[in-house]
């Protein structure tokens, strides 16, 4: 799993903040790195993104960080490797729905998590994604 592109339009103090689209990682351990002055919201990103890959075992998490005013979505990347892994898995599970899961990941090869943005791709379709990100993580 990789960040492949977050948007966000209020976060603490950051707003109308696009990053990506980030390309699918090589081999190499490439990385991107957050750069900039204190108070930047560098931390803020990180934040966001623990966020959005909090999944519903982690509901203790996301209720102490109650978010109302915020809006913000991500996509998160699958590699070749995992969509075959988890389609290989879903085949031997009972997994319901994992088809269009599936499906959705080989044609584009992410998924969205998004939080009070509706107008956004997470809200298009909110079930797959969910599915996606229950199966992935």
């Amino acid at each position: 799993m990789f960040i492949r592109e977050i948007t966000i339009r209020k976060f603490r103090h950051l707003e109308n903040v696009h990053l990506g689209p980030f390309e699918q990682p090589t081999n190499d351990s490439d990385s991107i790195c957050l750069a900039g002055p204190n108070g930047g919201g560098k931390s803020s990103i990180l934040e966001l993104i623990g966020f959005a890959l909090s999944n519903s075992y982690s509901l203790t998490w996301g209720l102490n960080r109650s978010l109302p005013e915020s809006s913000f979505e991500v996509a998160i990347g699958v590699t070749p490797e995992e969509i075959l892994l988890a389609k290989n898995i879903a085949k031997s599970s009972n997994w319901p729905n994992m088809d269009v899961a599936i499906a959705q990941l080989e044609a584009t090869g992410y998924y969205w998590r998004g939080f009070n943005f509706p107008d956004g791709e997470y809200a298009k379709n909110q079930n797959p994604q969910n599915l996606i990100h229950q199966f992935v993580t």
